[in-house]
This record gives structure tokens, sequence and C-alpha cells, in this order.
């Protein structure tokens, strides 16, 4: 199966050097969706980047070893 690839007179070229094993699973995503490595890539940056920010005067909760509470911050955060 042929991949899909951006078409777009607004791209430009970008690189960049990742971990081979974050390469690898890039890779599989983009293989297992159809379409190239760059569109995966611009999906995660796009929808990371759309999401709201976190409230800076948010105070995380802390255990008595200094550790924040993960999943606190994982709910508040997902």
């Amino acid at each position: 199966m042929p991949i899909k690839r951006q078409v777009s007179e607004n791209l430009t070229a970008f690189h960049c050097r990742l971990p081979r094993p974050i390469k690898d699973r890039l890779m599989n995503e983009a293989q297992n969706q159809g379409i190239s490595a760059a569109m995966v890539l611009t999906d995660l940056i796009e929808n990371y980047l759309g999401r709201p920010q976190p409230n800076p005067q948010v105070h995380y909760q802390e255990h008595e070893e200094n550790q924040i509470d993960v999943i606190d911050w994982l709910e508040r955060n997902a």
C-alpha cells in the first residue's frame, strides 16, 4: 500500500535527531496508519501544542519524599 504524503504549499523542511526506540515507534505507527512519518509527527505536535497550558498557579501535592503525585498530575494534564 502506498504511503499517503503531506501535500501543501505551506510545508517547510525540519530535521531532528531522535533516539532509535522513538524513531522505531514513529516508523511503526506511520506504517500502521499508512501515512508518512512526517504526517504522524505533524499530528502529534499539532495535538500536543493545541492543548490548554496548565495553570502556573497550581500547587502540586508532594509526598513526604518530595515527589510530585504523578497520578494527580496526569489527571489534571491528560
